[in-house]
């Protein structure tokens, strides 16, 4: 390489030389383009703005160097030269220790947000994609550091080859000479730096991918979803229990026969018949406060917004020990009785227990009886004979004895075909629970120990039997005694389940059974007596029945997202280890410059014989012939990010980003949402991958303003002539406003363009992590269904009159006497009606769990159904005794006075059968009994009459006569699935169209539940009586919709403004009950024929409807973002489409016409622009030592400059005269020695 022979003379001990030799200043002070540079403007623009003097003394005094590679590792650093104090600004100490609190802070500050957000169930309440902001200033947030450590990443690239070439590195290896990270792909330079054993390089490159790889997750740290939280409120305590209660005077009015006394035994068969929620204020377990969070007492809780307190519970339970064994002896025989001794030994008990109450009615010894004689017996123990049972209460023994074949009075010993028994004692008290009340099922929970106990003065025992209904059978519970079928709990287990006990079945006697019955007596009633019958209501006034309880509300909350989170910190931490150790490495290693070597001024300086930076080591490693004029002159080279085939693919990749942005908008706006989503769910893919599309951009933009600003300065100097600030200036190392600002004010707007870009491009990024949202939108979808059942006549298996003469109940009955503890239930609890019914309604079924495919709590379907149900035609009569004419089958007519019956004092209500009824033309036409089918039937005639009879006359009366028939409601049902199963949604109950109504197509049968067929279909009506004297006269059919279970007031009988009230009420209760009869007796299959006509159903309708999804969120495209993307991609898309036609045009045309835009810049920069061995290539033949001040690398920039005010600098072609070659290089203009080639 041809220098001037020029040596480096010794250092003196400051580091400056003795002697230094300086060229020949030729033409120096002539006037030279860019001389109208003042002295004021003599600031270096490569530094960071506002970097005065000042600071950039203070940095001078970090010299501790950092280790960037291995080959640095091992060595001593050399002294350096006084008063070096130049060092890249974003490789500073201060700076990294910035980024390294910064990852630190961000370390710190996700696992306790993510703590916060799981402690407190969120960070903060947000209403609906009000979580947006937070995910856009993550993103911003993290985009500018990205952008700040893109500063250190480039200032690591640019400078890691000349901190190995500083003096203190004495060797120096040539291939490091040619190293140019700036121009490498991100991988390439992994790749480079991991084999050249640059770590610095590696971790701050690794960084910089980290950073942009944290922008990407930022959308999907936070998500909103709806979360429940707990607030106190005042509750009131609507009743308590009542300590006072007379077991005594209950026991004295014997079993249930009134309503207030039935009402446990009802609700219990209805809640276990028909699984039916309990009431408010009962548990499985116990009987608890009812409360209310209204001062008016009638507030409950909602699904929505529940309420809970802590409230009194009554228990009551039982401990039974079963028969061990057991001896019978005779005792004697006295008025046809045989008396017998019985010896009982109970488990866990010492003593045996003699009783001597069993006794049995002598029979003659010839005679054969059907039913052999037994004995069931329930007695109060005076003592407490077993240490082991509870003794709160006395306890009492329960047996039941078959003995084997005939007693007389002749038996001697008493043998036994079967016999059990119990010894049992009732326990009673209070414990506080906890209950959330929800509106539908209250939730009930233990509180507190099992030590909280306090004792209650009423034992279950005592109230239970008055509690049950007359077919239960009498009994008493301090002593019941009985010779026929079953007393006790054995009774009522069997009759619950449509069995009636006979003595004969030895089944009934064994301990085991007596067991079951006995704890299921109280498992079942126990909790609904001590509701119904043991609760006081409480004064709302009274400050003591108020309390605090809570209730809890639903709120959208911001969450942090647990797996993104800890990504994050993990991400975070290492980015806080790569700032540390560059920060120790640098300062080990770096060692500050006099002036920046990696500008054009700068490295002339550096390469200059004068320069006290340059390493000795470098100057045979740069010794070579320079590069010619064909290697230089005539580059084509274009570096990657600006090839015109990168720019088309990613043109094409923009398109596509803009086509698909507008699709999925029409999507979203059209079909409401892109696609179903959870709520809740973490937002990863749906707010990353947008982010993740525009950062791709993104880095193509940034890419190519690196591409274009690292070669923005050969680029003018190329085309014009520069001054020496110029020279020394770095469009690369400046933040992008700096650049921007410097673009338009050198007039390189190639630059300005790709600044902008690169600007917009950063904006794309932090817009599309908002791109999208979640919207609540339940949506419906049109579904049909085909019915499967009808509704008809079926034929009973087994004729109910022969069960009722074998004393055995029927189907008829069985369902009978189940229905009645519903139509008492309803009135007094929350009711669920069967499947396929609703209140007076029966509805066709149909598969509508095989139909729908998705069954959660979100999910409903919406039908039309045409529901049956049994619609009155009334008229008032006049008389109280009317005549009527009846056509019999034979076609005679036969006259039938349709009287009320005389009444006495007091309150009357009755139910007669009209002259239509099938028994009533039995009767007046005298027919057979097996003439005339009630139960096929397609109308019911009945005839109402009520009143009030008083001393002086009557006061009140009334009759009407109504025909009743099946009609077709069209009702709008709501399902919804509980528990994988569909069911009628109660929050959205049916709506009835009754004015739509129709007669039922086909017709069909009436069921039979009028109370003159009891004895053999069984008793739909609750058979009990009012607890009124005056209302003995209301019958069964009335009793029920009386107050305190109806809402009919007893004095309104005999009120005539109360008529329609009444009417109501019976027509309701007529159909509620013909409704669920139809539902269990008239409901037939698709394959079953009907025993009456129509046999066959015919042709029957789909059934139209729709499935809904209440809890779909849908992802929301936003149209103000999605705008704003598409018009920020439309720039990129614009801009780089027309740098395309530009470099088409200059291709064929081989010239520039105005507005044609060069992104190309084709041989503008070099392969290996940035190398140090390319660099001095480039200036190897170049004239500048010639112009170069005395000390010119200790010289102060505005000094130096000053110096330098009259040379201008041209990069081209120049033709040397003392070589008279051709040369490609940056050389100083008017120059005798150096003429340039090109125009």
């Amino acid at each position: 390489m041809a220098r001037a022979s020029i040596e480096l003379p010794l250092m003196t001990h400051n580091g400056r030389p003795d002697t230094l030799q300086t060229a020949a200043k030729d033409n120096q002070n002539t006037q030279k383009a860019g001389a109208n540079w003042t002295n004021a403007e003599f600031q270096p623009p490569h530094t960071e703005p506002g970097l005065g003097a000042a600071t950039e003394t203070k940095m001078a005094r970090e010299t501790t160097p950092l280790t960037t590679d291995a080959p640095f590792l091992d060595r001593k650093p050399k002294s350096q030269t006084s008063g070096s104090k130049w060092r890249p600004f974003w490789l500073h100490s201060r700076v990294l220790l910035l980024f390294l609190a910064f990852f630190i802070a961000c370390m710190i500050a996700l696992p306790v947000l993510l703590s916060y957000s799981s402690k407190h169930k969120g960070i903060t309440d947000v209403r609906q994609g009000f979580e947006k902001p937070w995910r856009f200033i993550s993103i911003a947030v993290l985009t500018l550091v990205a952008i700040f450590w893109n500063r250190v990443e480039l200032q690591v690239l640019r400078y890691a080859p000349w901190i190995a070439a500083q003096p203190s590195q004495p060797n120096v290896d040539r291939a490091m000479l040619d190293l140019d990270y700036v121009s490498m792909m991100p991988p390439v330079a992994l790749f480079q730096s991991l084999k050249n054993r640059h770590f610095l390089v590696f971790t701050a490159v690794l960084t910089s991918i980290i950073c942009k790889a944290q922008i990407v997750l930022s959308p999907s740290l936070f998500y909103s979803e709806t979360t429940r939280f707990t607030y106190p409120v005042e509750v009131q305590l609507l009743d308590s229990f009542d300590t006072s209660f007379d077991v005594q005077q209950d026991i004295r009015e014997g079993t249930g026969n009134t309503a207030e006394k039935t009402g446990p035994y009802y609700n219990s068969r209805a809640v276990r018949k028909f699984d039916l929620e309990l009431p408010f204020g009962v548990s499985e377990d116990a009987a608890y406060q009812t409360f209310s969070s209204g001062a008016a007492g009638d507030t409950r809780g909602t699904t929505q917004s529940p309420v809970t307190a802590l409230v009194d519970a009554l228990f009551m339970d039982i401990e039974c020990l079963k028969l061990e064994n057991y001896t019978a002896s005779r005792n004697r025989t006295e008025e046809g009785i045989f008396y017998a001794n019985l010896e009982l030994k109970f488990e866990q008990c010492d003593q045996p227990l003699s009783v001597s109450s069993l006794f049995f009615y002598l029979q003659n010894a010839n005679v054969s009886t059907l039913v052999p004689p037994n004995f069931w017996a329930i007695e109060t123990l005076s003592e407490k004979h077993c240490s082991v049972l509870p003794t709160q209460f006395s306890p009492f023994i329960y047996y039941g004895a078959l003995p084997k074949g005939n007693i007389t009075e002749d038996t001697s010993t008493v043998e036994m075909e079967a016999f059990g028994a119990l010894m049992c004692a009732p326990k009673s008290w209070i414990s506080q629970v906890r209950v959330t009340d929800n509106g539908v099922k209250p939730i009930v929970s233990s509180w507190g120990s099992e030590q909280q106990r306090t004792p209650f003065n009423v034992s279950l025992w005592d109230i239970i039997p008055g509690s049950l209904s007359n077919d239960m059978g009498h009994w008493f519970p301090n002593q019941a005694r009985g010779s026929s079928g079953a007393i006790g709990p054995v009774n009522v287990e069997s009759r619950l389940w449509g069995r009636t006990p006979v003595a004969n079945d030895t089944a009934l006697y064994q301990t085991s059974v007596l067991y079951e019955a006995t704890r299921n007596m109280t498992k079942y009633f126990g909790p609904m007596a001590a509701h119904y019958r043991l609760k006081l209501a409480n004064d709302l006034a009274d400050n003591s029945a108020q309390k605090t309880g809570s209730t809890t509300r639903a709120r959208l909350r911001l969450k942090a997202n647990r797996g993104v989170c800890i990504a994050m910190t993990v991400l975070f931490f290492v980015s806080a280890a790569v700032a540390l150790w560059s920060i120790v490495s640098l300062r080990m290693n770096l060692k500050p410059w006099h002036r920046d070597p990696a500008t054009i001024l700068g490295s002339m300086i550096f390469f200059d014989r004068q320069n006290v930076d340059q390493a000795p080591v470098m100057e045979p490693l740069l010794d070579k012939p320079a590069s010619t004029l064909s290697e230089q002159g005539g580059s084509t080279h274009t570096m990657l990010p600006l090839r015109t085939w990168v720019r088309s693919t990613y043109l094409v990749y923009v398109m596509g980003l803009i086509v698909a942005l507008a699709i999925t908008l029409h999507i979203s706006q059209s079909s409401i949402g892109l696609t179903t989503i959870d709520q809740g769910t973490s937002p990863l893919w749906w707010a990353s991958l947008p982010a993740l599309a525009m950062a791709i951009v993104s880095l193509y933009a940034t890419s190519c303003d690196t591409a274009v600003r690292d070669i923005a300065i050969l680029s003018k100097l190329s085309s014009t002539p520069c001054n020496a600030m110029e020279t020394d200036m770095s469009l690369l190392d400046m933040l992008g406003f700096t650049a921007l600002y410097y673009s338009l004010r050198l007039r390189l707007y190639t630059v300005t363009v790709t600044q902008i870009l690169a600007i917009v491009c950063g904006v794309l990024v932090s817009l599309s992590g908002i791109l999208y949202s979640s919207q609540h939108s339940p949506k419906s979808t049109p579904i049909s269904f085909e019915p499967t059942s009808w509704f008809g006549y079926r034929t009973p298996l087994v004729d109910p009159v022969e069960t009722y003469m074998d004393l055995q109940p029927n189907e008829y009955e069985v369902t009978r006497n189940d229905l009645s503890s519903l139509v008492l239930a309803q009135n007094t609890s929350t009711i669920k009606y069967p499947q396929w019914t609703y209140r007076d309604l029966v509805f066709p079924s149909f598969a509508i769990d095989d139909a729908v495919q998705f069954k959660d709590s979100g999910a409903s379907v919406t039908v039309t159904l045409p529901a049956a149900r049994l619609t009155p035609d009334c008229i008032h009569l006049n008389k109280t005794a009317v005549e009527k004419v009846i056509t019999c089958p034979n076609g005679t007519e036969v006259s039938y006075n349709l009287t009320s019956l005389s009444r006495s004092t007091g309150y009357y209500a009755s139910m007669v059968s009209g002259e239509r009824t099938p028994g009533v033309i039995r009767m007046a036409c005298d027919l057979e009994a097996d003439e005339l089918d009630d139960r096929t039937w397609t109308y019911l005639d009945q005839t109402y009459s009520w009143g009030r009879v008083s001393n002086s006359g009557t006061n009140h009366s009334t009759e009407w006569s109504c025909n009743y028939t099946w009609a077709e409601v069209p009702t709008e049902v709501t399902f919804h699935w509980v528990d994988g199963k569909a069911s009628i949604d109660y929050d959205n109950p049916p709506i009835a169209s009754y004015d739509q109504s129709k007669p039922y197509d086909p017709p069909f049968s009436i069921p039979i539940f009028s109370q003159a067929y009891t004895a053999v279909y069984g008793a739909v009506f609750p058979q009990f009586n009012l607890p009124n004297s005056d209302a003995l006269q209301v019958g069964y059919e009335f009793a029920y919709l009386v107050e305190p279970f109806g809402s009919i007031k007893l004095e309104d009988l005999a009120d005539a403004n109360q008529e329609e009230k009444i009417l109501e009420a019976l027509h309701y209760s007529r159909a509620q009950i013909a409704a669920q009869l139809a539902n269990l007796e008239h409901r037939l299959g698709l394959d079953e024929s009907s025993g009456a006509q129509p046999a066959q159903h015919g042709k029957l309708s789909r059934i139209e409807g729709s499935v809904t999804n209440k809890n779909r969120y849908r992802l929301i495209q936003s149209f103000e973002i999605t705008m704003a993307l598409i018009v920020l991609l439309s720039i990129f898309f614009v801009v780089n489409l027309w740098a395309l036609i530009s470099a088409a045009l200059m291709h064929f045309l081989a010239s520039k016409f105005p507005l044609l835009l060069d992104l190309e810049l084709k041989g503008k920069g070099h392969h290996g622009l940035n190398s140090i061995r390319m660099t001095d290539s480039l200036l190897s033949e170049s004239n500048y030592s010639d112009y170069l001040p005395k000390n010119a690398a200790l010289l102060s920039l505005r000094e130096l400059y000053h110096q330098l005010a009259g040379v201008s600098f041209r990069m081209g072609r120049f033709r040397r005269k003392d070589t008279k070659t051709a040369v490609y290089t940056v050389a100083v203009l008017d120059n005798s020695n150096l003429q340039p080639l090109d125009n």
